[in-house]
């Protein structure tokens, strides 16, 4: 390894959940200029991986003294390659052996930190046992190899999900440099979401924390946070906004704000030209209509399925106003997609067959989701597009389709990822109540 090592820990590395994965893999080959390719290492969880279906992770011994080192290891750990530009060095952390000792580990964060974790459930103790095994892993690297050669490092965690980290290794290597990075506070997140004030940001500083966590029952998510943004060598947000977001609510001033950064390419005309003609694939399979591709124009909403925080309201509202415009006007036609990943099965059939099928089996009605919903009565877009009366009917002004996979290039019927389908689109739109300036925005400009 070089003179000194940065480690980076998210639950996004190998697994994609959000806007952070994108955030990492997009700059993994600045970082390896900076730290040399020897001098970095992703850590993510191991978790389940589908067989021959777009791997992100292949398995490399990129160092066989340490993978010996770590075969006897409390912690089951996989050593291999994060498949994005750049293929950095990847350890993947099973924290499945750490859960009989997980009342040891919590008791023993609540006595050093205050660390708060009556009230959480396995999408807490999860991640926590995940970032606690990765920095029992980092500090047994330190011993064995860092210490004897006289190497440094820095470990920088992503969100609370990679906190326990730093907390560990606040103790077991305090020489280690540590930075907590967050994207967006746990809390203010739920509470943007919950109330939907207006003068959201306006009046933070009248939220007692504590309580409010514990009204949304996010109180040992916010805990973590809390700790991890206090104990911190360094602490860095990735906006202004944020930032202030952080001081009220986490009780520190980020030491750095970090914007995003996206390594982009141009996009080139045969680019947009070939996902321009996917995303008019996809639509005309989802609604059994055809398209006027020159007076047409395909407006994309991506991101997390925060109905509120993502402005979704906000989005097919106006689709609904834009609808009658164009009927006043003799305008263009508009598609709306929303590429807002939800609990889904299989692609519905109808749109398979409209794929696949003949032209017998084609024939049915127009839809407006491209895959059957878990819990379809209860799904915010599907109930806005009823109360609008949306149907998606043959030759309307204004379509919608959603989308509720990750783009990840591995689902039968959509085998592209966002970003093959994104230079397709003429605008993006990103009517964010919370965090407004997020990185979808970002990535929509640099896509064109």
């Amino acid at each position: 390894m070089s003179k000194s090592v940065f480690f980076e820990i998210s639950w996004e590395v190998c697994n994609m959940v959000g806007g952070i994965h994108t955030v990492l893999a997009s700059r993994v080959e600045e970082v390896q200029k900076r730290h040399g390719e020897d001098g970095y290492i992703a850590i993510g969880p191991d978790i389940p991986r589908t067989e021959g279906i777009a791997p992100e992770f292949r398995a490399d011994i990129w160092d066989a003294e340490l993978s010996k080192s770590l075969e006897d290891h409390e912690v089951s750990v996989v050593m291999g390659r994060w498949l994005v530009p750049g293929e950095p060095r990847c350890l993947l952390i099973n924290q499945s052996r750490l859960y009989e000792r997980k009342d040891e580990i919590l008791g023993g964060y609540w006595e050093r930190y205050g660390l708060d974790s009556l009230f959480g459930a396995w999408d807490y103790y999860d991640p926590v046992l995940f970032a606690h095994g990765a920095g029992m892993v980092i500090e047994h690297i330190r011993d064995r190899f860092l210490l004897p050669a006289r190497q440094s490092a820095i470990v920088q965690a992503h969100e609370w999900m990679s906190a326990g980290a730093i907390l560990h290794l606040q103790e077991a290597a305090p020489e280690i440099g540590t930075v907590f990075t967050t994207h967006a506070t746990m809390l203010g997140r739920s509470l943007a979401g919950q109330r939907a004030d207006p003068n959201f940001y306006e009046s933070l500083s009248t939220v007692d924390p504590e309580v409010a966590a514990k009204e949304l029952n996010v109180s040992s998510k916010h805990s973590m946070e809390s700790v991890a943004a206090r104990e911190a060598d360094v602490f860095t947000t990735v906006s202004e906004i944020t930032a202030l977001e952080c001081s009220h609510l986490l009780g520190r001033k980020p030491d750095v704000v970090l914007p995003n950064g996206f390594g982009a390419r141009p996009v080139e005309p045969e680019q947009r030209e070939h996902a321009r003609a996917e995303l008019f694939r996809l639509a005309e399979l989802t609604t059994g209509d055809t398209y006027d591709r020159d007076k047409t124009l395909l407006f994309v909403l991506a991101g997390r399925y925060e109905y509120v925080n993502k402005g979704v309201d906000i989005y097919l509202d106006a689709g609904a106003d834009l609808a009658k415009e164009l009927e006043r006007r003799d305008g263009k036609r508009v598609i709306l997609f929303a590429m807002l990943p939800a609990g889904h099965a299989e692609p519905k059939r109808l749109l398979w067959d409209r794929a696949y099928g003949s032209a017998e089996e084609s024939a049915g009605p127009p839809l407006r989701c491209t895959h059957d919903l878990v819990d379809e009565y209860n799904d915010p877009i599907t109930n806005q597009l009823n109360a609008l009366d949306f149907r998606n009917d043959p030759g309307a002004r204004v379509h919608v389709v959603h989308v509720p996979i990750y783009l990840d290039g591995t689902d039968p019927l959509i085998r592209h990822k966002y970003w093959d389908l994104l230079p397709g689109a003429d605008l993006g739109v990103f009517p964010s109540f919370y965090e407004p300036w997020g990185y979808t925005p970002l990535e929509a400009v640099a896509f064109g």
